[in-house]
């Protein structure tokens, strides 16, 4: 038995009512159809010379690869990815930080970017003072080094990444979360955010050096500020807009998130409305009306010039 679905546009397809891209939906134990010469890829078998899916997922296809990307799973991260993660334990020279993944993340005392970006040899009182730094429980924006089967090696050598303050942390699936060019973006509402390929997405005030594209404070001057209530409410829309595309499973975008905080606002919605499973598919319907009204004045724009 097999039937089609849309991954992983088919609800915000069905608000819209535009027809959806069909894609094969598969269970543990489902036969793959197959081409001569196919190559067999992650989370497939072949039993009695047929490929059998072993999760229930979305078939894709890479010239001749098949495999079987799973509906919701762990983090699997690569190196290079922008994540979001928890300070949850100080040890010997490095901290354990909670990415969402099967490996808790190690950030190393020698791969942090020290305070006014000294270069020099850690000591003992680095070692000493490691709480000056990160303590149990800060949010921190990190890339990772190193990905191996018992260890994954994080890294903020960059002045992009560091302790994340003054904001809020959402999680969806990671699935949704797809590696761009950027992940620390400013929204035309004037909040910034971090979009952590684990799915953890941190949504905050930007920083305070605006020719720096980044949200990392300087770690010698991070403190908390007291953000005022129409920031915060704006901080609390763009939180719950992100937190909608997860349920509606849509791709968690700056183009998305944007199009969801433009219609929240046209619908006069609160920013606690959009927890409201009615109201997120109301919103949804009208991001996308927007967007084909942008879509569509755009067109006119270029047959005009």
């Amino acid at each position: 038995m097999s039937f089609d679905v849309t991954y992983p546009k088919r609800r915000y397809d069905e608000v819209s009512g535009i027809a959806p891209v069909r894609s094969q939906l598969v269970y543990p134990g489902h036969a793959i159809q197959t081409e001569p010469g196919f190559l067999q890829g992650r989370n497939t078998i072949i039993r009695n010379g047929q490929l059998v899916a072993t999760v229930c997922g979305v078939v894709e296809r890479v010239n001749k690869l098949v495999l079987v990307n799973p509906l919701k799973s762990r983090y699997l991260g690569d190196i290079g990815d922008v994540v979001v993660g928890r300070v949850e334990e100080i040890g010997n020279q490095r901290w354990f930080v909670d990415i969402g993944a099967g490996l808790r993340g190690q950030l190393s005392l020698n791969a942090i970017n020290l305070p006014d970006s000294v270069q020099r040899r850690r000591t003992d009182e680095d070692m000493m003072e490691m709480r000056k730094y990160f303590v149990e429980g800060d949010v921190v924006s990190t890339e990772i080094q190193k990905w191996s089967s018992d260890t994954v090696q994080l890294h903020t050598r960059s002045a992009k990444y560091g302790k994340l303050q003054n904001g809020c942390l959402v999680k969806v699936t990671p699935q949704l979360v797809r590696r761009q060019q950027l992940h620390f973006i400013k929204l035309a509402c004037g909040v910034s955010i971090v979009l952590g390929c684990n799915g953890q997405i941190w949504v905050g005030l930007p920083n305070r050096d605006s020719h720096l594209d980044t949200l990392n404070y300087a770690m010698s001057s991070a403190e908390y500020e007291n953000v005022p209530i129409e920031k915060r409410k704006e901080i609390a829309r763009v939180r719950n807009c992100i937190a909608a595309l997860g349920k509606l499973y849509m791709d968690v975008t700056p183009a998305s998130i944007e199009q969801m905080y433009e219609a929240s606002v046209s619908l006069e919605l609160d920013p606690k409305d959009l927890l409201s499973a009615s109201q997120v598919v109301a919103v949804a319907r009208k991001a996308r009306l927007l967007e084909r009204e942008e879509e569509t004045s755009s067109k006119r724009r270029q047959q005009r010039a």
